[in-house]
């Protein structure tokens, strides 16, 4: 599973969070094994952790104000 390759400029449907999270879990991952500078798997808990910044992101992300998705978050 990675992220999308669409456009992130367009209305988050937050909804359906889980299908959000399936959607972006490369990016989740990714972010926060380079943050973490370690792997990071969906089983640790620096998972949950970013999962609940993505979320937090998600919900403060206005596209009118520009810049993609994975730039806000």
């Amino acid at each position: 599973m990675g992220y999308s390759m669409m456009s992130d400029k367009r209305k988050l449907d937050l909804s359906n969070p889980d299908a959000l999270f399936e959607e972006y879990e490369g990016f989740i991952r990714r972010t926060a094994s380079l943050t973490l500078r370690r792997i990071v798997s969906i089983h640790d808990d620096a998972y949950s952790i970013a999962l609940s910044a993505f979320w937090e992101a998600c919900n403060s992300y206005d596209p009118a104000r520009g810049g993609s998705l994975k730039t806000h978050a």
